[in-house]
């Protein structure tokens, strides 16, 4: 019978462990954001969760003198960055997505090694080095030990996962695509599909100036399938680009007045929210929003857009 464990993915790295796959200290577990703006392949959004969100608390548990076990009292207050933690991995650290470990039941020891791990860059992973690096030597210890004193159902008895907290306040954009300029694209070869860029007027404004994004800022990034020809040949438009087919995805970033405000602070990217959408407009960003605001937090210098150099050269002017 195959190994397998209920604790957020453990089964599956523990199968990597046996197959020599992954080492104590997995120099590169995860691709960084799919979500559209960071030159990814589109339409394959967050294969590795349990990568891209690596356990950041503890678990420890003591022997008593008749060896049972003992385990710390929870502190009267959760100390800060509990919420950035929860957002992720649950409010009690039992995560509801089966690739994201729970927090709740983990060692002590080995989870501040983790952290300590992401912070130096021994371990890398863009989410948790992001998180990380803005923790303090005695964040991380009061974090760890917040996690080492709850028991592994998180203290809720039945042992359900709970919901991450963080959600989008962004909407399918309206006037798209009418009310915005392209301003990059890139094919992607293999899989015949176009990444086009699009940014609203407000955004483009600004970054033609070299200013901050302001508040109603929105970009959109779309996948469209490539018109093929009969020789299976992506066909060109006049411009020499590849014909743009139908869409297959599409994924955004808009930044509003307030919307940072419920954001835990560690995952806060100012007042922008993100999406991800069907074709038909339907939202399929689920439980995946802390994630996007991880993935997009070391980029804050550049209004947490990764394609930033490009926004400040658009392809076209603004309507």
């Amino acid at each position: 019978m195959p190994y397998r464990e209920d604790h957020g993915g453990r089964g599956r790295s523990w199968a990597a462990f046996v197959k020599g796959r992954r080492s104590e200290q997995e120099p590169n577990e995860t691709p960084r954001c799919r979500g559209g703006f960071g030159r990814r392949p589109p339409d394959r959004h967050w294969p590795g969760l349990a990568a891209t969100v690596a356990c950041i608390a503890a678990g420890a548990v003591h022997l008593t003198a008749n060896g049972s076990a003992a385990r710390a009292a929870a502190p009267a207050t959760p100390p800060a960055h509990i919420e950035s933690c929860a957002a992720c991995h649950g409010p009690q650290g039992r995560s509801s997505v089966a690739d994201i470990p729970h927090l709740a039941g983990q060692q002590l020891s080995y989870l501040v090694k983790q952290l300590q791990a992401f912070q130096s860059g021994d371990r890398k992973n863009d989410l948790m080095q992001a998180i990380a690096g803005q923790l303090t030597r005695e964040d991380i210890q009061a974090v760890a030990r917040y996690w080492s004193s709850l028991p592994p159902d998180g203290g809720r008895g039945s042992g359900e996962p709970s919901t991450a907290p963080v959600a989008s306040s962004m909407a399918y954009p309206t006037g798209f695509p009418a009310d915005y300029s392209e301003y990059d694209r890139e094919n992607d070869e293999k899989s015949r599909v176009i990444t086009v860029r699009y940014a609203n007027r407000v955004a483009l404004e600004a970054a033609r100036k070299g200013q901050p994004l302001p508040s109603g800022s929105v970009l959109v990034s779309a996948n469209y399938a490539a018109v093929l020809s009969a020789d299976g040949r992506p066909e060109l438009d006049a411009k020499g680009q590849w014909k743009l087919g139908t869409v297959r995805s599409l994924a955004g970033m808009e930044s509003q007045t307030g919307w940072g405000e419920p954001v835990p602070k560690l995952l806060r990217n100012g007042d922008w929210n993100y999406g991800l959408w069907t074709p038909d407009g339907q939202s399929r960003l689920r439980g995946m929003h802390p994630q996007c605001l991880a993935c997009h937090q070391p980029k804050a210098a550049q209004s947490y857009v990764f394609t930033w150099d490009a926004l400040r050269k658009p392809l076209s002017d603004p309507h």
